[in-house]
């Protein structure tokens, strides 16, 4: 989970493996994703869907954003406890006007943030998931359109994943997808709308927060991750996200939601 009340920090154009659902709680936020711009008023909630091209930013003097973080499998664990079949827990990108959700969204990041109660933690997250798969998740069942078309540039992607540490260079990707460099970049920006280096850099970014996650230390993250050193992932990563990768580790609040398949934790 992740809350912002400075007014003055924007977020570039970036995207997330999972789903995303944020709260706008005070003041106006300015985000640009699926090739349109629009405000978010306070009291409205958002969704992020994965692989989804989007930025933000605040607008006035007052901000507080409110975003969680959710795993597609906590989605495909909520769906068997409703015995939904896995493609009805998918979401579109887009803002809601929902009151109901909003206050739900908000009583999940406190209780979350207050990190005391392991056992209501679950019990509101499988509450609020419940209630946002059934108010909204259904809306829109197909996933195909939150990726590339191009075989190409999905090769990319994974070529991207598959070897997060390794120095991958344009014409390594280029080489893996038939194409020449020029073409891969005029691909990337036509399909997801970022180039491969800063696709490639999103997917760096969100593995070291994973990683800085678990406790592994800065100086091995930078490693795994494919970061030159120590300074690089710094300097990408505090541009990324406001603070430095040692702040961030000493401030994430990590919940073991202790996702496991008993009936008797889940009231739905």
């Amino acid at each position: 989970m992740f809350q912002c009340r400075d007014a003055d920090f924007s977020m570039p154009a970036h995207t997330h493996d999972g789903h995303v659902f944020w709260v706008n709680a005070a003041g106006g936020e300015k985000v640009d994703i699926c090739g349109q711009r629009e405000i978010m008023q306070p009291g409205t909630f958002g969704v992020v869907a994965p692989g989804e091209v989007h930025s933000n930013c605040g607008v006035g003097k007052k901000r507080a954003l409110l975003s969680l973080y959710v795993d597609d499998s906590a989605l495909k664990y909520l769906s068997r406890q409703m015995e939904l079949p896995d493609d009805r827990v998918h979401f579109v990108s887009s803002i809601h006007q929902d009151e109901y959700i909003k206050d739900l969204l908000c009583q999940l990041h406190g209780v979350l943030f207050a990190g005391t109660d392991s056992m209501l933690a679950h019990e509101t997250l499988l509450l609020t998931l419940h209630a946002l798969i059934r108010r909204h998740g259904e809306r829109c069942p197909d996933t195909s359109r939150h990726l590339s078309e191009s075989g190409r540039v999905r090769r990319a992607m994974e070529m991207m994943r598959e070897e997060l540490g390794a120095p991958l260079g344009l014409n390594d990707l280029a080489d893996e997808c038939g194409c020449t460099a020029f073409h891969l970049i005029r691909m990337f920006r036509k399909e997801v709308g970022i180039t491969p280096h800063s696709c490639l850099m999103n997917f760096r970014l969100g593995r070291a927060k994973q990683l800085l996650g678990t406790g592994v230390s800065v100086a091995q993250v930078a490693i795994q991750t494919g970061f030159s050193d120590q300074s690089h992932l710094t300097r990408r990563f505090k541009a990324r996200f406001g603070v430095t990768p040692g702040q961030y580790q000493q401030q994430i609040c990590v919940v073991d939601v202790n996702l496991v398949q008993d009936e008797r934790s889940v009231v739905c």
